[in-house]
């Protein structure tokens, strides 16, 4: 079980009508803090379904709150919540998501080793 950290999510990138925000994004990313060493991001594809091809998504460790991932030598284990199975570990700036269908999801979390 976790415990309330404090802090609702927040939108990194995607469909808003915030101003800095693409008006016609086909992902959205969204974050929260789940500890000080562990966050939990959501990448959606906006896409219709049915459209053609998958989603390869570049997620910013940093801009999503999991610089300590970077600054680690060890860098980080992910998980994807859905599928409740480790998907690999993350050492560098970014963790790409690739295989995305149209009008589908991804919960994953980051996690300093």
């Amino acid at each position: 079980m976790k415990v309330w950290f404090g802090h609702p999510g927040r939108a990194i990138s995607g469909a808003s009508p915030r101003p800095g925000f693409e008006a016609n994004a086909t992902v959205s990313v969204w974050a929260k803090p789940v500890s000080a060493t562990e966050t939990a991001v959501m990448v959606v594809s906006m896409a219709r379904p049915g459209s053609p091809g998958e989603a390869e998504v570049a997620i910013d460790l940093k801009a999503v709150g999991a610089g300590f991932c970077v600054s680690s030598a060890a860098g980080c284990a992910v998980r994807d919540l859905w599928a409740h199975e480790a998907i690999g570990s993350s050492s560098g700036s970014t963790y790409t998501v690739t295989g995305l269908a149209p009008h589908d999801s991804i919960f994953l979390t980051f996690t300093a080793k």
